[in-house]
């Protein structure tokens, strides 16, 4: 596969620092795209599963029963972040836009149906597949201490004060056609929903490592990064960023032919088949499409089976006139 694009870029930007500034539930009760927040004072418990608000009812149950996702896509999807950086980022961005309807000037915490808004300067430039992040009760102090350091030299150690709770980014979020029913009334490759998931910047989703409490306050510092090369703006400019791909208003279309994913895709061979495998990136919408088109591409040829189950074909949860839902 011929390289199509610079260098992968790493992201050599310092980690980026975030507060929790607000938490909201889904309720089975209210339409899919409300979120209430969760009062300020209360304190939240996360489950692998995210914020269980439904019971039996709960999205993270009927969605498995009516065999839309997988339990592990529920556990890859537990929660879906957004920041007040990235909302400026976004607005920015499109005021370039023809849109039909002028956005706000500002966007506040819940606008996008996210389950937890962070203060701060994370993006999805600055975000990362894979990152562990580790939540800091509000106000706690961190521990200083005497010990070896990695060299083995005796030097002064800080020690974070945790809740336990352990998240780690799993995807980036793609955006259905409600991002352009809510904003700027343009569908098709013109509006916000393909701007946002060519670019990653409709917000990104966690899996919960280790369960534990979430309260307003509470920092998110970034404790692992095992794949600095591949940015959530990144994975999303090579998969949705793919020409054509987000052409069609309320669905995202993908090569079926083994020519056209020839003349689309930007990146390398490597590149694609590490997006395939790697098992930190959600299958949903992610890692099962980067499998499809691997199997195209070897192949050898168009209508060969692809891994996963898909057909190279047909694609998969992306074909021509698939619409999908906010989670």
């Amino acid at each position: 596969m011929p390289k199509r694009c610079a260098p992968v870029p790493v992201c050599a930007e310092p980690l980026p620092s975030m507060v929790v500034a607000g938490r909201y539930k889904r309720l089975p009760t209210q339409a899919s795209y409300a979120r209430p927040r969760v009062p300020s004072h209360e304190p939240i418990s996360v489950s692998e599963s995210g914020f269980d608000a439904g019971g039996r009812l709960d999205w993270s149950v009927t969605r498995v029963l009516a065999g839309r996702l997988s339990k592990s896509d529920v556990r890859d999807r537990a929660l879906l972040m957004m920041s007040d950086a990235q909302i400026t980022q976004l607005l920015s961005r499109a005021a370039d836009l023809p849109l039909r309807t002028p956005l706000p000037s500002a966007i506040g915490g819940g606008k996008f149906a996210e389950n937890i808004f962070v203060s701060g300067d994370a993006t999805a430039s600055n975000l990362c597949i894979g990152d562990v992040i580790a939540v800091e009760p509000r106000g706690a102090k961190r521990r200083r201490s005497r010990g070896p350091n990695s060299n083995g030299e005796t030097a002064a150690l800080t020690t974070r004060l945790t809740t336990g709770l352990r998240l780690q980014i799993s995807s980036p979020r793609r955006p259905c056609s409600k991002i352009d029913q809510q904003y700027g009334q343009t569908w098709g490759g013109d509006g916000v929903r393909a701007l946002t998931a060519r670019t990653g910047m409709a917000g990104w989703f966690v899996r919960v490592l280790n369960p534990g409490e979430l309260r307003d306050g509470d920092a998110l510092t970034i404790v692992e990064r095992p794949f600095p090369e591949w940015t959530l703006e990144r994975v999303s400019t090579l998969l949705y960023g793919m020409e054509g791909a987000c052409e069609r208003p309320g669905a995202y279309v993908l090569p079926t032919e083994r020519t056209a994913l020839q003349r689309a895709w930007r990146g390398t061979a490597d590149e694609l088949h590490h997006l395939a495998t790697m098992p930190e990136l959600a299958r949903h919408e992610y890692r099962h499409e980067f499998e499809r088109l691997l199997g195209l591409w070897e192949s050898g040829g168009d209508g060969a089976a692809a891994p996963g189950g898909g057909m190279a074909g047909v694609a998969s949860g992306t074909a021509s006139g698939t619409r999908c839902a906010i989670l």
